[in-house]
C-alpha cells in the first residue's frame, strides 16, 4: 500500500506542483509517524525507556535553567506476576495497558510517564508555580493502583504498587544516579511490606 502510495505520488510530481506538494506532504507524515513509532512502547502507548531517558535529560537542563526541583518516582507493580501467571498474557497485557492509563490520568501532562521495562513504569514530576507536592502525588498514585482492575467479565485482582523517589537537585544532578536511587528506594518499600512509597536517604548510598 504505501509503495502504491508513494509511486501514484511520484508520478502526479512529474507533472504538477500539486503532486510534488502532495508528496512531500506524504513524506513529512509517514516520518513522523515511524519517529513516534520509536518513541513509544507498543503496547502502552507510553514513552520507551530510550524516548523517556531523553526527555528527562531534556526536562533536566531545563530544570537547571530555571532553577526548579524535579522528583523520579520509579513504580514496581506488586502482584503483577501472579496475574500473568494465573490469567495469561493477555491478562497481563491488559492490566499494564489499565495502570497506563490510571498514571496518565492521575498526572499532569507536563509530567513525563515512562514504560521503563517490565511492570515497572518510571516517572518525572516537575515543579509547577509551586513546591513539588512529592507525597500528594505519590498519594494519588496509589489510590489510582489500589483499585480493582477488570481481569475478565466475572474476575477482578487487586495490584498495588510500590513506589521509589529521589528528588533533583538534592539528591543528585545526573538522571543515572537519580533513577539508581530511585531504584534502591523501591526496594526498600518492597521489603517492608509493599504497597507504599519510600524517598531515598543518604543511608541508601551505602546499602
Amino acid at each position: 500500500l504505501l509503495v502504491r502510495d508513494i509511486n501514484q505520488l511520484l508520478g502526479s510530481a512529474q507533472n504538477t506542483l500539486e503532486g510534488e506538494r502532495r508528496l512531500r506532504e506524504y513524506v513529512e507524515t509517514l516520518e513522523k509517524q515511524t519517529r513516534k513509532e520509536a518513541e513509544r512502547d507498543p503496547l502502552t502507548n507510553l514513552l520507551n525507556r530510550r524516548a523517556g531517558e531523553r526527555a528527562i535529560a531534556k526536562a533536566l537542563k531545563k530544570a537547571k535553567t530555571d532553577d526548579t526541583r524535579c522528583a523520579i518516582l520509579l513504580i514496581d507493580l506488586d502482584r503483577f506476576k501472579p496475574i500473568n501467571d494465573t490469567y495469561g498474557h493477555e491478562a497481563g497485557d491488559q492490566t499494564l495497558i489499565t495502570v497506563s492509563d490510571r498514571l496518565t490520568n492521575t498526572l499532569r501532562k507536563s509530567d513525563i510517564v515512562i514504560r521503563w521495562g517490565g511492570d515497572e513504569f518510571l516517572i518525572m514530576v516537575r515543579q509547577g508555580h509551586s513546591d513539588l507536592q512529592i507525597n500528594v502525588v505519590a498519594e494519588k498514585i496509589l489510590k489510582a493502583l489500589a483499585a480493582d482492575i477488570a481481569i475478565n467479565d466475572t474476575t477482578r485482582e487487586n495490584i498495588g504498587a510500590s513506589i521509589g523517589r529521589s528528588l533533583y537537585p538534592e539528591h543528585a544532578i545526573e538522571s543515572a544516579l537519580l533513577f539508581d536511587l530511585a531504584d534502591k528506594a523501591m526496594y526498600r518499600i518492597k521489603r517492608s511490606g509493599r504497597n507504599g512509597y519510600f524517598i531515598h536517604e543518604s543511608s541508601d548510598m551505602t546499602n
